[in-house]
């Protein structure tokens, strides 16, 4: 298991509190797009975990469906439970699927073994549901030998200033990659920049 924090360098500015911050980012155009390109350019299963349904789960799953010919699924609370199981059967049998999920369905609900890429697409501080989300991607499964998790963090900062909500939130996870000896790269980017710089 190793981690790679992408932060996404936004031109800065303040929010009132932490739901005005997260209702932003849900529909960022030029955030979901990085998402999107991220999880089109990783090989294998690809699982995006995400917090709001409407406000960010299903535009990025429009947008990543209008982008790429591979499966692209979506399991949240309101997908049937036969639904998410032929999910699971179809990401068991092959290795070029893109899942989006929400924290609270596949923290716990969904068993999908084959899994090769997990992305934070939503910030979150809970130590339980950062560990729970990451086993998902623990699962052995045959000819994995690794999983690779991707937090993309956001840093609304001007000139090294006070740091946004969802930023702190990113100090709390690192502390649980400390914590659990995952080993960690972080990496800086300007919000408009390709994906392809990170030689992924």
């Amino acid at each position: 298991m190793s981690v790679e924090i992408i932060t996404l360098k936004h031109e800065p500015r303040t929010f009132e509190n932490y739901n005005a911050e997260i209702e932003y980012l849900g529909l960022l155009e030029e955030r979901n797009r990085f998402i999107t390109n991220l999880a089109c350019d990783l090989k294998g299963n690809v699982l995006v975990l995400f917090n709001r349904v409407e406000g960010h789960g299903i535009p990025l799953y429009d947008l990543t469906k209008a982008k790429t010919k591979r499966p692209v699924h979506i399991i949240h609370g309101d997908v049937s439970v036969d639904v998410r199981e032929q999910v699971r059967e179809v990401c068991e049998k092959s290795e070029d699927n893109i899942i989006f999920g929400s924290y609270g369905t596949m923290s716990t609900g969904v068993n999908i073994k084959n899994l090769h890429h997990v992305v934070f697409a939503s910030p979150s501080k809970s130590r339980i549901r950062v560990l729970q989300s990451i086993g998902r991607g623990l699962r052995k499964a045959k000819g994995k030998e690794s999983v690779l998790l991707y937090d993309v963090a956001d840093d609304f900062r001007k000139n090294g200033g006070r740091e946004n909500f969802t930023l702190r939130h990113l100090a709390e996870r690192i502390k649980f990659y400390v914590e659990e000896d995952f080993t960690y790269r972080m990496t800086t980017l300007p919000l408009n920049i390709g994906v392809g710089t990170l030689n992924i």
